[in-house]
């Protein structure tokens, strides 16, 4: 099927993999418009066909299963020192998809290059991740909304 709001169009499309890598569909193909999950849903609502944007029970809760895996904190809500920063493809030479595994964790980052000092308060001055993070300025209802 075709995106967006018509349940008749169809679109013919060539995936891009290559040794299990790549993409069925570009999404950012000029001329397509793929509507967002709410506007879908109030479609749905208005025109009372519920079948395109609600999923059953059972399809809800294999998803959730497909989601989470192992564990819900493996999948949605990963330990910052799991989660590995990759640079575009670009920076590296490579080609889309493969991307460029920087050797980093989120908690690096966060722990290390973002880590609060006076040669990084010149370094990343216009950062807000780091000012936030290293120049709180309002009290302590602030501070408790930083700590993650």
């Amino acid at each position: 099927p075709a995106p967006g709001f018509s349940q008749n169009k169809t679109l013919k499309a060539v995936p891009a993999v290559n040794n299990g890598t790549g993409f069925f569909l570009n999404y950012s193909m000029p001329g397509l418009y793929f509507p967002q999950a709410y506007s879908m849903m109030a479609a749905a609502l208005l025109t009372r066909d519920y079948h395109v944007a609600f999923v059953t029970y059972p399809q809800c809760e294999r998803s959730w299963q497909i989601v989470t895996a192992s564990s819900e904190a493996e999948c949605l809500d990963p330990a910052p020192g799991k989660v590995e920063v990759y640079e575009p493809p670009s920076t590296c030479g490579n080609t889309p998809p493969a991307v460029c595994n920087t050797g980093k964790t989120v908690e690096y980052l966060y722990n290390v290059t973002f880590a609060c000092n006076p040669e990084h308060n010149k370094e990343w001055s216009n950062i807000s991740l780091y000012q936030a993070k290293c120049h709180i300025s309002g009290g302590p209802e602030d501070l408790a909304y930083l700590i993650v």
